[in-house]
């Protein structure tokens, strides 16, 4: 080997041992890197865990997602992966249940008059494919001490049923066959009121079905379909039962 050659391989040793060194930093450096996202990951899932067993499951299924998201390939995230539909599952239940709770409305009062308290719960009907102002109805719930039980329809929206006395309508429930129904014009009530006459049937017809449809004739000669998803009242709310007879 002449001199320039072994010049040259003395110059070339300690910078091939410089870029083993650095090859080696930066491997040392993603296993530590991959050590700390291992660990995040971990300890992102154990508070995944935390949260879900205070209860709070739909804040625990955001978290996880998060930590899904933030902590990809790792092991715990593998992990969470295989849980999330699960855990959306029941999140979504959840959400979907205070949604029903929140659409009923309860009342009580104390009426000196009425000789007692007065319990009212009521939710509106959501009519599909509505205009721009569509009709206003909601379906009440009354337990009053002088006048017993009552179940009636309420017309908020300016507008007036076609019935003035007594009509059959139909009433169809968790999209069984309609049935007609008997209901009265509460006179000179404003706004427009109809009262159910079978109110105890109504009421345990509401308690035990998801949505009620109700097809309404309206005094501008239009029919409209109102939809009442029911199967969230708490009927405990409605105070106690009137006593028969």
């Amino acid at each position: 080997m002449n001199r320039v050659c072994r010049s040259l391989l003395v110059l070339l040793i300690p910078l091939a041992a410089a870029c083993t060194d650095r090859e080696a930093q930066k491997r040392a450096a993603a296993e530590q890197a991959r050590a700390r996202m291992e660990a995040a990951a971990a300890q992102g899932a154990r508070q995944v865990d935390e949260v879900l067993a205070s209860g709070k499951v739909e804040i625990a299924y955001a978290y996880a997602v998060d930590v899904v998201s933030r902590y990809p390939g790792t092991q715990a995230t593998q992990a969470l992966q295989a849980r999330l539909p699960a855990l959306k599952a029941q999140a979504d239940t959840l959400a979907e249940a205070r949604r029903l709770e929140s659409l009923w409305t309860y009342h009580q009062v104390d009426d000196k008059e009425a000789g007692g308290t007065v319990y009212t719960a009521y939710i509106h009907g959501a009519i599909e494919g509505a205009s721009a102002s569509p009709p206003q109805l909601r379906l009440v719930l009354r337990r009053h001490p002088a006048w017993g039980q009552s179940v009636y329809l309420l017309l908020d929206s300016g507008g007036d049923f076609a019935c003035q006395k007594e009509c059959r309508v139909p009433l169809a429930a968790d999209g069984g066959a309609p049935v007609p129904t008997l209901v009265s014009r509460a006179e000179g009530n404003i706004p427009p009121a109809l009262f159910i006459e079978e109110d105890v049937k109504a009421l345990a017809l509401i308690e035990t079905s998801k949505a009620l449809r109700l097809e309404l004739p309206l005094a501008d000669g239009s029919t409209r379909s109102f939809l009442f998803e029911v199967e969230a009242l708490d009927v405990a709310r409605l105070g106690p039962a009137p006593k028969a007879g």
